[in-house]
């Protein structure tokens, strides 16, 4: 039954009709004010706005491409170019989407049309408010809009989400505004519903002692069907349409935890981690919940913010939170605040639902803030809007407190993924670590988003300090030497790629940026443009029918023309070289040799003599590698001793170490990330650790350095994209 304390319009009317609100409800009543907006005065005329400026978000994924293809030799010795090239297919990898020049664009979602608001009220004076919330009866209306009067001027106008839970009354999203003593709403398809309300929320009346919750039993929660893909929709945006116009991806994410991270860490057994600091129900003087708690597996965490201002004060951050509870409680009859912890924009955590808390080891109440994914996930709300404006830095580290504490004795991986069933009964797999956009249609949790990937590796850092540190002892065919290489920064670059065949190729189009090549099942070859800033353009096709190449050599000029080409090992063993053309294709290809009977090839761009070279790994560790003249043609092999199993999915990287010949990196099989320097020039068998616990990557790709900043790429098993930069101290 919902309660609400109705007030006369005529008490929140502008001067001269303005008067003050009737005194605060009395302890144990809900602390808003609810006016009728149906029976509001209106303007006379509801406008039609002018549509925000935004930029043109169109689907880049689908522009033409203007490389040849080229196939490789079909066996017979000839020649084959391909077809113009055509867009990639739906089973290429989504990257993140570009930005946008306009940093202030309204959210996509408003910008293509106009809306006709058939309710505007007149501006409403009122007494000081800290949350807004509209909620209705009947259909829903097509948006909602408001703004508020803050120390004398009038905001923007803001479209709140209209929220989809399912239960309760339908409302949309809690709009913060403290500070405010004015608002004004205006609807567009009013008409369609039965009753239209505007709770006022002032944090007051809400006191009385938390009585201590009955938490149901956790639910057994079923394992996913053996036959469900996991991750097969990873960052598909269902809010994608809705999200602002700019969504910056810059790594200002740069806490101790982060900075000291070199290696994405999977957290496959539980790790107990003390909880944080968090003020209790009690303390920010909430009542008990109307609704009993149900407990479920913890299997994900779904992250969020408020619409409104950030004007607030870190003394008013119990009073928000208390606002928001009491619409979520009563506005929306949902009985309790929907998320299961607050964190404000000082980094202060808030619990949120009665018994998060309170509940144990990898269990966690199921709440109300991101249907249809609710059941399984612990909902995080920063407090703010951050459309405009990037969240602090102290909040970024709590949710990562948090969220490290949370999966850290459920034992989730915080690059996993979290299954949920979505409204038509079809699972759903997104990141173990999503945002609200990933399962609504909603911008939320705004410039929160781009760095969630990097919450999720400070989330690994914390987990991984508190395992036992794995290791093997050192083969013989290795020694360890000082490191000339530290790790700098990582950024997550995209997502959705496959776990193998994708290549780095240096810069292959000539516009001093490194690009990525990925196959796909059917042979078809995709060229990925960098576009800096650690991304990449969507990707085009520049060949098909390379499904026979048993494996690629990328990333070397094999002929000495200035221009990065392509060799292929097929699967008959006989070798191809395909020369680049400059702008990310290749010309057609010839055989160069056969007999290439290795369980791994590398491209060496520095070799013997500083010339390019390739290495081949036998399948029980015999190194051989291959000079060249830097013009094409092969001058002499070289067979050093030694077992070189351990180089097994190494990467040639560069010259890191300022010696002129090319290093390599390499994940071990104690899941640590190895450096090892000069291999082709008498530097067998050394090598120094450079990062720890790498067993979450699939691969390691051929980046690109300045100066000393050395990049590389790195896909994890889920298909995440991520550039990591080190430091080198060349000699």
């Amino acid at each position: 039954m919902k309660t609400t304390l109705s007030l006369a319009l005529s008490a929140l009317l502008v001067a001269p009709l303005a008067a003050t609100l009737p005194a605060a409800p009395a302890d144990g009543e809900p602390s808003a004010y609810v006016v009728d907006l149906l029976a509001a005065p209106a303007l006379e005329e509801p406008t039609t706005p002018e549509p925000d400026s935004a930029p043109d978000l169109t689907d880049e994924t689908t522009a033409p491409a203007t490389s040849e293809e080229a196939a490789p030799d079909d066996g017979a010795g000839e020649d084959a170019v391909g077809k113009p090239a055509e867009a990639p297919k739906t089973d290429a990898p989504e990257l993140d989407a570009p930005e946008q020049d306009d940093a202030t664009a309204a959210p996509a979602a408003l910008a293509p049309g106009e809306l006709e608001f058939d309710l505007v009220t007149e501006p409403m004076e009122t007494n000081d408010f800290l949350v807004a919330g509209v909620t209705w009866e009947g259909a829903s209306p097509e948006a909602v809009e408001i703004r508020t009067l803050t120390n004398g001027e009038w905001g923007e106008w803001y479209a709140l989400d209209i929220e989809d839970e399912g239960e309760g009354t339908p409302g949309t999203e809690p709009y913060m505004a403290a500070g405010s003593s004015g608002i004004q709403v205006r609807v567009a398809g009013a008409n369609r519903t039965t009753s239209l309300s505007l709770s006022l929320n002032t944090g007051e009346g809400t006191g009385g002692t938390e009585e201590p919750a009955d938490v149901s039993e956790p639910e057994v929660t079923p394992e996913p069907e053996t036959d469900l893909e996991p991750a097969t929709n990873v960052d598909s945006h269902t809010g994608a349409a809705f999200m602002p116009a700019l969504l910056r991806t810059d790594s200002t994410f740069t806490n101790a935890a982060a900075t000291a991270f070199g290696n994405p860490a999977r957290a496959p057994q539980k790790v107990g981690i003390a909880a944080p600091k968090v003020i209790s129900r009690e303390e920010w003087g909430a009542k008990k919940t109307s609704w009993p708690p149900e407990t479920v597996k913890l299997t994900g965490a779904i992250i969020h913010h408020t619409a409104g201002n950030n004007v607030y004060t870190e003394a008013q951050g119990p009073a928000i939170v208390k606002a928001i509870w009491n619409y979520h409680a009563f506005g929306r009859e949902w009985g309790d605040i929907g998320y299961n912890f607050l964190i404000d924009k000082y980094g202060n955590i808030y619990e949120g639902r009665t018994g998060s808390l309170a509940s144990a080891a990898g269990q966690m109440v199921i709440g109300a803030h991101a249907a249809p994914a609710n059941t399984g996930s612990v909902g995080i709300s920063v407090m703010g809007n951050y459309t405009s404006i990037d969240p602090t830095q102290v909040s970024l580290d709590s949710v990562a407190t948090v969220l490290a504490w949370q999966f850290g004795r459920a034992g989730l991986d915080p690059f996993g993924t979290f299954i949920y069933t979505d409204h038509s009964g079809v699972k759903r797999s997104i990141n173990a670590i999503s945002g609200h956009l990933d399962v609504a249609a909603t911008a939320c949790p705004a410039r929160i988003y781009p760095k969630l990937g990097q919450i999720r590796a400070a989330v690994a850092k914390l987990i991984s300090d508190k395992q036992a540190a794995p290791g093997t002892p050192n083969t013989p065919s290795y020694v360890d030497v000082p490191a000339t290489a530290a790790y700098s920064y990582s950024a997550q670059s995209g997502h959705g790629w496959p776990a193998t065949d994708v290549w780095g190729l240096g810069d292959a189009n000539d516009d001093a940026l490194a690009d990525l090549l990925l196959r796909t099942a059917d042979g078809r070859l995709l060229f990925y443009a960098g576009r800096g800033e650690d991304q990449f353009m969507p990707g085009h096709q520049i060949g098909h029918g390379w499904q026979n190449m048993a494996s690629l050599v990328t990333g070397i000029d094999f002929d000495g023309d200035g221009i990065n080409d392509i060799l292929g090992i097929h699967a008959d063993k006989r070798l191809y070289f395909y020369p680049g053309n400059g702008t990310g294709g290749v010309n057609p290809g010839r055989q160069i040799g056969h007999g290439w009977a290795f369980t791994h090839v590398f491209g060496v761009a520095q070799g013997p003599g500083g010339k390019p070279a390739l290495v081949g790994l036998k399948v029980g560790g015999d190194l051989y590698i291959y000079a060249t003249n830097g013009a094409g043609s092969f001058t002499k092999t070289s067979h050093p001793a030694g077992n070189y199993a351990h180089l097994k999915g190494a990467t040639f990287v560069g010259d890191w170490s300022g010696s002129g010949y090319s290093d390599a990196i390499a994940i071990g099989a104690d899941n640590n990330l190895y450096y090892y320097a000069d291999i082709t020039e008498g530097g067998y068998g050394k090598r120094a650790r450079i990062g720890s616990r790498w067993n979450a990557m699939a691969q390691l790709e051929l980046g690109y350095s300045e100066g000393n900043l050395h990049r590389f790429y790195a896909i994890t098993k889920g298909g995440l994209l991520y550039t990591y930069g080190y430091e080198s101290n060349p000699r």
